[in-house]
């Protein structure tokens, strides 16, 4: 499927399946059956299927049910999972339960509110549609409405080509030494796309430091490297670029969660110097991984700005050092509004975007 526009390229699916699982919107008969023992044995991503699936039973009307179909017409997974409970006597046998959940991790979009996940959804039409990329071209998002279950849009990142295939990332690809092992286990292929095949070609990425002030001084090295040499996703892995050998343990997962977590826990309440220094690591990483546009960069460069005015009227600093940091506050806010407009609004009243909006009267009134 190609499209010839650009970014504001929307590709609608109004319905799932599966209406999207709110938790708390659940009945008493569902209440009960989250209280059980067998759905309290199973794993948290488990919970979400099996409300998923017992959301599904509970409506289906009997073996001919036209929804039943449309569920075995996708492909099954690679992997037969065992049968989770469900929270109803179903009106089919359990071995029509067995083949729509054998479709369930094949093709289940997780749900997410401004990257937040609070569900699992099956929407057959996407997953014909839409293969996978690590570097994609569009990403999906859900609107929500109080009055209507989620709607799945399906947004282009960057001008596409005719042509060229719309993809989506099935996983988070920052997930890079293990996706390939997930895509195998989950969805029975193995991606070829720039960015795997960039890290094909890399080979094993070696272990980061366990000294943290030699993961420090790791970071700051990168830093060093993208002011000299900036790049992004598509530039590092399509124009043929030698990164530094010495550079590769930055996409090490457990590098990128060591900064992920620096930064989570001195953003807030401070110290803010490590927080700044340990998000600008962290952007530099999302903007090697991902491609232009991802919304996980928009957001963090949110975080960022929030964390700069929060240096800004919480710390004494001089006047030149105050300047600085306004300045530097309102590049990440430019930069984030950029990147979290093409995404556009998920249909509540407090995203984002409302949030850039109140920043931006802050620095104003300063």
């Amino acid at each position: 499927m190609a499209v010839s526009s650009s970014k504001s390229v929307q590709v609608r699916y109004s319905h799932s399946i599966i209406p999207a699982i709110r938790l708390n919107q659940l009945d008493r008969r569902f209440a009960k059956f989250e209280a059980s023992l067998p759905f309290q044995a199973l794993a948290a991503h488990e919970k979400l299927d099996a409300l998923l699936l017992s959301h599904l039973v509970a409506q289906l009307d009997g073996p001919d049910d036209d929804r039943i179909s449309t569920m075995t017409s996708l492909l099954a997974g690679p992997v037969e999972m065992p049968l989770p409970p469900v929270a109803c006597s179903p009106r089919i046998p359990e071995s029509l339960i067995g083949e729509i959940y054998s479709r369930f991790g094949n093709n289940n979009f997780v749900i997410h509110s401004h990257l937040t996940t609070y569900g699992h959804g099956v929407f057959p039409l996407a997953s014909r549609l839409f293969n996978h990329s690590c570097l994609p071209n569009a990403a999906a998002k859900y609107v929500l409405s109080a009055s209507n279950v989620p709607r799945m849009e399906v947004i282009a990142l960057r001008d596409i080509s005719p042509g060229e295939e719309i993809c989506l990332p099935y996983l988070d690809p920052a997930l890079i030494q293990s996706r390939q092992q997930m895509f195998q286990l989950t969805y029975g292929f193995e991606c070829r796309c720039f960015s795997c095949l960039f890290f094909e070609k890399v080979g094993p990425i070696p272990d980061p430091p366990a000294d943290n002030d030699k993961r420090d001084d790791l970071a700051r090295n990168l830093m060093q490297f993208m002011a000299a040499t900036p790049h992004d996703g598509l530039t590092l892995t399509n124009d043929g670029i030698s990164f530094p050998s010495d550079l590769l343990p930055v996409f090490h997962e457990s590098f990128i969660a060591y900064v992920a977590q620096t930064f989570r826990d001195a953003s807030h309440d401070g110290p803010y110097a490590t927080a700044l220094s340990s998000g600008k690591t962290l952007l530099a990483l999302y903007r090697l991984i991902y491609p232009p546009n991802y919304p996980q960069i928009g957001m963090h460069l949110l975080e960022l700005a929030k964390t700069s005015w929060n240096r800004i009227v919480s710390e004494n600093i001089d006047l030149t050092i105050e300047r600085a940091a306004k300045q530097e506050f309102q590049l990440f806010l430019q930069d984030a509004k950029e990147v979290l407009q093409i995404f556009g609004p998920e249909g509540d009243e407090d995203g984002p975007l409302v949030e850039i909006s109140t920043l931006e009267s802050l620095l104003k009134e300063a």
